[in-house]
């Protein structure tokens, strides 16, 4: 998610398609609570749980949460999908045979367009996991971590590397890093 806060720090992010496909947060502190949960309970025994945040937020949504962490304008531009999904195409047809990574691929556009929301009825019933921390908070404290540790500094396209939407693609879930680690080249230790 790292590419999707500078493209939006700097003004260039892009939203391919509607913007209303869900994607499922999960800020660390609530993925700790619930492995803590399975670790502790009789009930998790031989059981498989799903995880996920309080709520699942649209890309539109996410997106708006950024730009008011980051205090900047909210991305407003949208683009068709089945252009940048032929280019992708287009990208991978060409570069692939000749070994070379493309800097598109369909998969990244599927980021854009496919639901990722999960239920985790399940967890809460047996093991009584309530997520805690919603979307827009622990994209605030990504922010400000990002911020902490040197990856994100606004107003400065030279640390960022402007980024567009279709290179954001999926990645890490927005709400990783959320403790305080040493800056980027420093060993440190993981605190909360």
């Amino acid at each position: 998610f790292l590419k999707i806060y500078r493209a939006v720090a700097c003004g260039v992010f892009v939203i391919i398609g509607s913007g209303t496909p869900k994607l499922h947060l999960m800020h660390i502190d609530d993925l700790v609570d619930g492995i803590l949960l399975c670790s502790e309970s009789q009930a998790a025994l031989g059981e498989v749980f799903i995880l996920a945040g309080p709520e699942a937020p649209t890309l539109n949504e996410i997106v708006r949460h950024i730009a008011r962490a980051l205090e900047v304008a909210e991305p407003r531009r949208h683009i068709p999908v089945w252009p940048v999904k032929a280019a992708g195409m287009l990208c991978e047809s060409i570069c692939l045979p000749l070994r070379i990574e493309p800097p598109l691929h369909r998969r990244r556009v599927a980021f854009f367009t496919h639901h990722r929301e999960f239920d985790c009825a399940k967890a809460r019933q047996l093991l009584g996991y309530a997520p805690k921390v919603r979307p827009a908070e622990g994209i605030a404290r990504v922010a400000a971590w990002y911020r902490a540790a040197g990856y994100l500094s606004l107003g400065s396209s030279a640390s960022s590397g402007s980024s567009s939407a279709a290179g954001a693609g999926a990645g890490a879930d927005a709400g990783a890093g959320a403790g305080s680690i040493a800056p980027p080249g420093q060993h440190g230790r993981l605190s909360r």
